[in-house]
């Protein structure tokens, strides 16, 4: 992976965790130590590796042993239901984005103006305001519809 991609997916996994702040890990419950888990594995999934639908609060352990795979998919279907859990697995059918190192890096930097701004906002979101703060983010960081 290259340094600008690698650069990328560390950003908007940091956003999937300022969008879920405060909110206990989809698995263990617990609220800290918690990063940006993927629904669907990078590796296994790269069309929806930088999609923020596919990135929620996991704890750090949890999301390192890779056995909890099962659980975060639950934990999402329980907090956000049937529907948009299916949401999230027509991602994986969807083609790989095809990004330039210059996309890459276009992408970084509006993640990094997300970061910057959403950093400040120390609030608890409702479900559906999550929901809608991840589609607002795709669209600015401009790899996803």
């Amino acid at each position: 992976m290259t340094s600008k991609k690698l650069l990328l997916q560390k950003a908007v996994q940091k956003i999937a965790t300022l969008i879920d702040f405060d909110m206990p890990c989809l698995v263990t419950g617990r609220t800290r130590n918690n990063v940006g888990g993927h629904i669907f594995g990078k590796g296994a999934h790269p069309e929806c590796r930088f999609n923020l639908h596919n990135i929620h609060r996991q704890d750090f352990f949890s999301n390192g042993s890779g056995q909890d795979d099962q659980k975060m998919k639950d934990g999402i279907k329980r907090e956000y239901g049937e529907n948009y859990y299916n949401r999230i697995v027509d991602l994986a059918n969807k083609p790989i984005p095809k990004l330039s190192e210059k996309d890459y890096e276009s992408a970084y930097k509006s993640a990094l103006i997300v970061i910057d701004a959403y950093s400040t906002i120390r609030v608890r979101q409702t479900t559906g305001s999550r929901i809608l703060l991840r589609e607002r983010v795709n669209k600015m960081i401009g790899i996803y519809e």
